[in-house]
């Protein structure tokens, strides 16, 4: 006896006898289900009534309405307007068929299937009746999809004419239940019964289509692999590698070392190894774990940069302006050690060449902070740290003066040159003050040598300089040796004091006079002569190492007595003896002698004059020459005489 109600079938528990299964069923389409015959009468231009018919009984559902007929139950799914079918859940059902005048044959109606697999059944369908268009519907187990396909395309009806066959697939999405299972293909109101079996398979499977690559040394390579998951399960990721290569699992642009997968889902995972620069040609090999799954990858080696340093380039700039920076001190450190070090160009440039390794960069530069950074170096690469911006100090500067030791001749001043350099950030003020100086000398600090106002403190902007001049007067009396005292510059930005020791040295005047006994004299051939010659020291500091030079024409004589002086003290004199011997066959004229005296400090010199005369017997032998030459004359023109 059937029995009749209407509510919701998400209320109603569902029957235990017989399967439940999905049954798509279109407009005028008839099938048997427990050997009741149901029918899909019409259904409502709105799409959501649709009209059955059970056995004798018509009845009007709406979607989640369902009728208990004897004793299995219909609900009415899903009604679909476009397609002309509705579908309906079907509990307690035993059996399904179709009647008509098609013949459907299954090679293979029973298979084996794994969970979420898809399986496919050739239908073969001869028409023995008239021709006609077919709608194409299923009844299947919960959970599972199925689909019609036919000539590269998915299909919902096929058109056979009479004594026609035509093939089409049936395809069935396996859900995630273990069991036995009948399926329904049903081709106008003729059905056809399948079966499966599915079986439990491995929770998640893991491909790559790349097993091996090969790659230069310092480069990094990248295997792609793929994880199918057949439930929901996690599954931790892990990886082996040669010492000091670097290896883990990117997932899109994260770095990953656990997946949660869900059932049906296809994950795409790249495992990224990246090779030391200074390996060895040769091949190594890398285990990829993921979870219960291990994939071996070889990696090939073809290319090393073993013993070879790896390049340091950057750029400093001044994070303020962002201007460069040139001079800064850009320092490789190991443990504290300078293993390397440069200045930048006017660019703010800078190249380091260093070992493979970890290192730290420094980088200073006067009126800056000091900027320091960890990084590794790589055999064989260069490694561009890119733009490094150091942050000016607030108040610093510089103290230089170019001459700190000065010396005068006691009665002059002395001028020091100081340049004071504001390199911080701010504007700042700078007090002066002169220490150790002794109480009787005179000092002033000026902005200009013509100026004569003395100053204690000066402004100087940021970024700027400027030259001030400390000019020290040391009293006349002051005793002639090296003074030394400092000036002291106190910023009043940060109060920092820095100091530059200065020095004088004070000397006396160096002069000297030669004194001679005369300066001419006369003398005879082949005569010597001897003459005092004085060193006077005229000036107020001491000469030393005082030596006597005599300058004669060739051929003439001289000795010097001393050899040289080693001090004359101010206001003394030293005698030297000078002996002279003129040549026997000299010419009687003026001859210029030169006496030059030279010292340490400095050197004078004077000329003499000696006339050299005739001696007497030379005189008499020059007249007797001349008388007999005349009287041998004479003799001869008597003799002769005059023809």
């Amino acid at each position: 006896m059937k029995k009749f109600a209407l509510f919701l079938f998400f209320l109603l528990p569902f029957a235990t006898a017989g399967q439940a299964v999905d049954v798509y069923l279109y407009l005028g389409q008839l099938i048997e289900v427990n050997d009741v015959p149901i029918e899909l009468l019409d259904i409502s231009k709105t799409g959501d009534k649709a009209a059955i018919k059970v056995g004798n009984d018509t009845y009007v559902l709406s979607f989640g309405e369902s009728i208990i007929y004897e004793n299995w139950t219909i609900h009415m799914g899903s009604i679909e307007l476009s397609k002309k079918r509705v579908r309906l859940i079907l509990e307690g059902v035993e059996s399904i068929k179709g009647s008509s005048r098609l013949n459907i044959e299954i090679p293979y109606p029973s298979k084996v299937a794994s969970l979420r697999d898809e399986v496919s059944f050739t239908l073969q369908i001869t028409n023995e009746g008239d021709d006609a268009l077919f709608p194409l519907s299923y009844a299947l187990p919960k959970d599972f999809e199925a689909y019609f396909y036919a000539e590269n395309s998915k299909v919902n009806e096929v058109y056979i004419k009479h004594g026609e066959t035509k093939t089409i697939t049936f395809v069935v999405k396996v859900s995630n239940v273990e069991g036995e299972f009948d399926i329904y293909a049903f081709v106008g109101n003729s059905s056809a019964k399948m079966h499966l079996s599915v079986e439990s398979k491995e929770e998640y499977e893991v491909h790559a289509e790349y097993l091996g690559k090969a790659v230069e040394a310092g480069q990094e390579v990248t295997f792609p692999i793929t994880i199918k998951a057949y439930s929901d399960t996690l599954v931790s990721l892990n990886a082996s590698a040669p010492e000091g290569w670097k290896v883990y699992f990117k997932s899109g642009s994260e770095k990953v070392t656990k997946l949660y997968l869900f059932k049906g889902s296809n994950i795409p995972l790249t495992l990224v190894i990246s090779i030391p620069s200074d390996t060895l040609i040769g091949t190594y090999n890398v285990s990829a774990n993921i979870g219960s799954e291990v994939l071996v990858f070889e990696v090939y080696v073809e290319e090393t940069h073993a013993g070879e340093n790896g390049i340091i380039t950057l750029r400093v700039t001044d994070s303020s302006n962002g201007a460069y920076i040139s001079s800064a001190l850009v320092e490789v450190l190991n443990e504290n050690e300078t293993l390397d070090q440069v200045y930048t160009t006017p660019d703010g440039r800078a190249q380091l060449e260093v070992p493979e390794g970890s290192y730290t960069l420094r980088v200073s530069k006067e009126g800056y902070e000091s900027y320091e950074k960890e990084f590794e170096v790589e055999a064989g690469k260069n490694i561009d740290l890119g733009i490094i911006s150091l942050d000016k100090i607030p108040y610093y500067y510089t103290l230089e003066c170019n001459e700190p030791s000065k010396s005068a001749v006691l009665g002059e001043s002395l001028q020091y040159k100081i340049i004071i350099e504001n390199l911080g950030l701010q504007d700042d003020s700078y007090k002066l003050t002169l220490r150790d100086l002794p109480d009787n000398w005179a000092y002033r600090i000026v902005e200009s040598l013509n100026s004569k106002v003395g100053i204690s403190e000066t402004f100087v902007k940021a970024d700027s300089q400027k030259t001030i001049y400390l000019i020290i007067i040391p009293p006349n009396n002051a005793e002639l040796k090296k003074y030394n005292f400092i000036i002291e510059v106190q910023s009043r930005g940060n109060k920092e004091v820095k100091e530059l020791e200065l020095e004088a040295n004070l000397i006396g005047s160096y002069d000297m006079n030669i004194n001679l006994e005369r300066y001419s004299f006369e003398m005879k051939t082949g005569e010597t002569k001897e003459i005092s010659v004085w060193i006077y020291n005229s000036g107020s500091s001491p000469l030393t190492n005082v030596q006597l030079n005599v300058e004669v024409p060739e051929g003439w004589l001289v000795t010097i007595e001393p050899d040289g002086v080693a001090s004359i003290e101010a206001n003394k004199y030293a005698e030297f003896k000078v002996s002279i011997t003129s040549p026997q066959n000299l010419e009687a004229g003026d001859y210029k002698i030169t006496i030059k005296a030279s010292s340490d400090q400095l050197s004078k010199e004077e000329n003499v004059r000696i006339t050299i005369k005739k001696s007497s017997t030379q005189t008499y032998l020059g007249i007797g020459i001349i008388l007999i030459s005349m009287l041998l004359l004479g003799a001869l023109l008597k003799k002769y005489g005059r023809k």
